[in-house]
């Protein structure tokens, strides 16, 4: 009758190869941002703080959630069933 919440299942650090790899996906799904917006939205620098947070949901789905200096940007659904 009721559902679970969802789990955060801990913050990690996003690696410079990730972030590039992920940088060159939204840029081929999204290609009116430029590099100024993308570097806003993701640090390149190694002391910028550019977060991944996998979240499951009472479903069990994962979610894997960017975020750049505590601010949400993009989310990859995960397992969909």
């Amino acid at each position: 009758m009721f559902r679970k919440d969802f789990k955060a299942k801990g913050h990690t650090q996003v690696k410079s190869s990730d972030r590039k790899k992920l940088r060159q996906q939204i840029q081929q799904l999204y290609p009116a941002l430029n590099d100024d917006i993308l570097s806003l939205i993701i640090p390149t620098g190694k002391g910028e703080d550019f977060t991944s947070c996998k979240i499951s949901l009472s479903t069990g789905d994962d979610i894997l959630v960017y975020s750049s200096n505590k601010t949400p940007w993009f989310f990859v659904v995960e397992d969909i069933k």
